[in-house]
């Protein structure tokens, strides 16, 4: 849905310019903004949070992650030296992203087997819940007494707390007044 109108606002590309360029972004994404990071992490940042940059008499700015001092905080200077480490393996390895590829799909899933059978993850149990079609109904006969002037209806409610029966004894009186 990427190339259907309105809809690349939900779609952002961002590589590290130190390593690749624009270059390496796969054609799909040419008609993306792309974002160099660490150039341009501020407005990869805005753009994230669905911020104007620059509004009516103001520029918003957010210290300490632009590209010239996002590696004074601990983490961006981690950031800084794994780019830096991953460069000096790149001029050590040439070809170190055809090492990366696979083949064919089969290389993939062995791969993965292989990883897969090194985690150790508790199996999965299925617990499949007891379910009644319907709650228990009870049925209670109509009585009638023919000898009788008045009508009395008897209204069952279920127990659903499974608690002890009960009982109630109804004893019909005549009111003469109505």
């Amino acid at each position: 849905d990427m190339h259907q109108a309105g809809m690349q606002g939900k779609y952002m590309v961002a590589y590290f310019d130190d390593l690749s360029g624009e270059q390496d972004v796969p054609s799909v994404f040419d008609i993306l903004v792309k974002y160099k990071l660490m150039k341009h992490f501020e407005e990869l940042y805005f753009r994230i949070l669905d911020i104007e940059k620059y509004q009516p008499g103001q520029v918003n700015q957010i210290k300490g992650i632009g590209g010239d001092e996002y590696f004074n905080c601990p983490s961006g200077g981690a950031l800084k030296k794994a780019i830096e480490a991953f460069q000096a393996y790149q001029l050590e390895n040439p070809d170190w992203f055809k090492k990366e590829c696979v083949n064919n799909e089969e290389e993939v899933m062995t791969e993965a087997n292989r990883l897969i059978g090194q985690l150790q993850i508790p199996p999965v149990l299925e617990c499949v819940p007891l379910i009644r079609d319907r709650l228990p109904l009870y049925i209670h006969e109509i009585e009638i007494n023919d000898n009788g002037d008045s009508l009395f209806v008897l209204t069952p409610k279920l127990n659903p707390k499974n608690e002890l029966s009960s009982g109630a004894e109804l004893t019909p009186v005549v009111n003469l007044k109505h």
